[in-house]
C-alpha cells in the first residue's frame, strides 16, 4: 500500500465532511507533508467509501442515511 492508512481514513472524513478534492489535498500537503494528487484521493474515496457505508448499514440498519425532514 503506497498510502498510510490514517492518511486515507483523513482524506475520507475531510471529504465526506464536503471539502473539495483540492482542498484536501492541500490540508495534507501543510499538516503533513505528504503529496498526492486529486486523483489519488478520488480513487480512494471511491475505492473506501462503500465498505465504509457498508458495515455501517450492518450496525446501524438500513435507516441510518434517511434525509432529515426540513
Amino acid at each position: 500500500m503506497r498510502t498510510k492508512p490514517e492518511y486515507i481514513a483523513r482524506t475520507l472524513h475531510e471529504y465526506g465532511d464536503g471539502a473539495s478534492l483540492k482542498k484536501v489535498r492541500e490540508h495534507l500537503k501543510q499538516h503533513d507533508n505528504i503529496k498526492i494528487t486529486r486523483w489519488a484521493i478520488r480513487k480512494g474515496v471511491v475505492k473506501y467509501s462503500y465498505p465504509i457505508n457498508f458495515v455501517t448499514i450492518k450496525q446501524h440498519g438500513k435507516n441510518c442515511f434517511r434525509e432529515l425532514p426540513n
